[in-house]
């Protein structure tokens, strides 16, 4: 997956939203959908997560912070919200894009975010046959 192009298409961000809009409407929407999306690209280049396979939950995730983000960036007519409410908004986004760049929420399947406990020992080479197992044990881990 490259970090290009929105998370949302028009169709979810009229649902999520639920208006009903005229079609000269809805092709202005996508381009802020793909605008907006820039911000979660940069999130996720920070971190090294444009080149991966994204987790079975991260698309809806990613969808639902790009629509949300359009909403905030820009003055939508469509979406009617108070001042009040876009500012709730706009906090949790860059609450969610925080934890996207530093690495705590991780979007890659497969992947454990900065948060998941890792385990690891050095191994001792006291004897010669321990020091023979470290290399061949090293060697084996090489691609």
């Amino acid at each position: 997956m490259a970090c290009s192009g929105a998370f949302a298409t028009v169709d979810e961000f009229r649902a999520q939203w639920f208006y009903s809009f005229e079609e000269d409407e809805a092709s202005e929407i996508q381009p802020l959908l793909t605008k907006s999306a820039g911000r979660i690209h940069a999130a996720m280049a920070a971190t090294g997560q444009c080149s991966c396979n994204l987790a079975s939950w991260a698309p809806d995730y990613l969808s639902d912070l790009n629509m949300t983000l359009a909403v905030v960036m820009f003055n939508m007519p469509c979406v009617r919200i108070s001042g009040e409410q876009r500012q709730l908004f706009a906090d949790q986004v860059n609450e969610q894009l925080n934890l996207i760049r530093t690495g705590e929420i991780e979007l890659c399947a497969g992947e454990t975010a900065k948060q998941h406990p890792a385990f690891a020992v050095a191994e001792i080479g006291i004897t010669d046959r321990n020091i023979g197992r470290i290399i061949a044990n090293r060697l084996d881990r090489q691609p």
